[in-house]
């Protein structure tokens, strides 16, 4: 989607007018982000003024903060690779960081609490997250079903697929 067709969308769902009203601004400056380069705005709209001032500084911290101003926190999506390369080395680690997780969680949890362990849980939170990633979208692609199965088999060789519940 392009900016101001979200921008539209989220002034719809409000009202132009409220939204103009709320924010001290003219109702044709509302209709002039909202109707896009096509549009022949002479304004350049908030979300395309926020992604070049992304883009030129290349400072992470200003997603951060708009992300959690949402209440939110922002994962790096991970370079796009080779998939059928990527699929052992993306959930080995992803397994790594779950044990790694649970080995810090479980400090955490025997021990008094600390802005360095909290610290640590994110960093750690973070990593994993875009190792899941990895190994969905190298799962995404469906010719590597089997592939799995065969990297599966030789991390975990307990595994027996014609045993119900596949464990020996």
């Amino acid at each position: 989607m392009e900016s101001h067709e979200i921008l539209r969308a989220a002034f719809k769902k409000m009202g132009s007018k409220n939204v103009a009203a709320e924010m001290h601004l003219s109702l044709s400056l509302i209709h002039q982000w909202s109707r896009g380069n096509g549009g022949k705005s002479a304004a350049a709209n908030p979300l395309d003024r926020v992604a070049r001032l992304l883009e030129v500084t290349a400072d992470r911290r200003l997603t951060d903060w708009i992300c959690a101003h949402q209440n939110g926190f922002f994962v790096e999506n991970p370079p796009a690779k080779n998939a059928r390369a990527e699929l052992p080395s993306a959930g080995l680690a992803a397994l790594k960081d779950l044990n790694q997780m649970e080995t810090a969680l479980l400090e955490t949890l025997a021990q008094p609490e600390t802005p360095a362990r909290a610290e640590k849980l994110r960093r750690l939170w973070e990593v994993s997250k875009s190792n899941m990633e990895r190994v969905v979208r190298a799962l995404e692609n469906k010719k590597f079903r089997q592939k799995l199965m065969v990297w599966f088999i030789k991390v975990y060789p307990i595994w027996d697929a014609a045993t119900p519940g596949g464990l020996i």
